[in-house]
């Protein structure tokens, strides 16, 4: 896992600036790196691997497995809202985005935007007892939401 985080920080992170290499590996070493968040970063990392045993197998095929553990971890705790849930259902939105998975994008997205809004994302007032990298990291996630958002918007037609 720690070379797949190091790919997705490397080649990836502005894109998902919501995670940072820190606490990625840090919640990896402390055992609190949920499953479905490992195989979402794992999915979107692995293509850029150049490790034999993963580029033997090809590295789509790889992505592709990742992407299914993913979705079969995260799709029994869609209704159960949390960061780490949402941030793995945000990773799988932009995946199937980008592999022109258009009705599972819609669909993974339109989970992502509902449940940021039950976390309460969408607030306009700061929650004032959270640290201010949790506040900084809720409004990079949020800002996120609005490009999905915007995107499921186009994409409805």
């Amino acid at each position: 896992m720690p070379h797949f985080i190091q790919l997705f920080i490397e080649n990836l992170g502005h894109e998902y600036a919501f995670l940072t290499y820190d606490q990625l590996m840090n919640d990896y070493y402390e055992g609190r790196l949920s499953p479905a968040l490992a195989n979402s970063v794992a999915a979107l990392a692995s293509r850029f691997s150049n490790i034999p045993e993963l580029t033997i197998r090809g590295l789509h095929n790889v992505a592709e497995s990742y992407l299914d553990s993913a979705k079969g971890l995260v799709n029994p705790v869609l209704h159960i809202p949390s960061m780490e849930t949402l941030h793995a259902v945000m990773l799988l939105a932009w995946a199937e985005y980008k592999n022109g998975k258009h009705t599972s994008f819609r669909s993974y997205a339109h989970n992502a935007v509902q449940m940021a809004q039950d976390l309460g994302l969408s607030d306009s007032e700061p929650i004032m007892q959270i640290p201010d990298a949790e506040r900084r990291r809720r409004q990079i996630t949020w800002a996120n939401i609005l490009q999905l958002h915007t995107l499921l918007a186009s994409t409805r037609a």
